[in-house]
C-alpha cells in the first residue's frame, strides 16, 4: 500500500536532479512509528568543495538552523517538501522561489575535504523514501555534465 502511495506520487512530481554528485552514505529507512528510529532521507557524500543545486524548482517554507545544522525546506507542489540538510546558505528566506539549478552552497565538511548532504521528501508529517522521485528503483546519483 504504501509503495503504490508512494510511486502514484512520484508520478505527480518530475524527476529530480541529483543535487551533488557523490555517494550514499546512507540510504532511506523507514521508522516503525511517527517517533521511532529511523533515517527519514539520504546522506549523500561527496569530495571536495563541490556546490549544492537545488533538485527542483519550488517555494522555501523552511531556512534555518535545527540543533547546530542548517536546513532549506522546499514546497515541491503535490503535497510534498524536499528537504536540504548541512547546507550554508542563510539567503533563502520563506516564500522565495527557488529554481532548479539554483545554488545553494556548499555542503559542510567533515575536515577531510569530503562533504555530506542530507535529503529528505516528505508527505506532511510521513518520511518518503527519496528513491522513487530521482527515477531510479534504488539509489545511484550521477551529477551533473555541467558547473554553473
Amino acid at each position: 500500500m504504501l509503495f503504490s502511495l508512494v510511486a502514484a506520487i512520484a508520478l505527480c512530481v518530475p524527476n529530480l536532479l541529483a543535487p551533488v554528485s557523490g555517494h550514499l552514505v546512507q540510504s532511506f529507512r523507514a521508522p516503525p512509528c511517527e517517533y521511532c528510529a529511523g533515517h527519514r532521507g539520504w546522506e549523500i557524500g561527496f569530495e571536495g568543495a563541490q556546490v549544492v543545486r537545488a533538485a527542483i524548482t519550488g517555494v522555501v517554507t523552511f531556512s534555518g538552523t535545527v540543533a547546530g545544522t542548517q536546513f532549506v525546506v522546499q514546497d515541491i507542489g503535490c503535497g510534498l517538501r524536499l528537504t536540504y540538510g548541512r547546507v550554508s546558505d542563510r539567503t533563502n528566506s520563506r516564500g522565495v522561489t527557488i529554481m532548479t539549478g539554483d545554488l545553494l552552497r556548499k555542503g559542510d565538511s567533515l575536515g577531510h575535504g569530503v562533504g555530506v548532504l542530507y535529503l529528505g521528501v516528505r508527505r506532511g508529517r510521513q518520511a518518503l523514501d527519496p528513491t522513487p522521485f530521482f527515477g531510479r528503483t534504488r539509489a545511484r546519483l550521477v551529477g551533473r555534465a555541467t558547473s554553473r
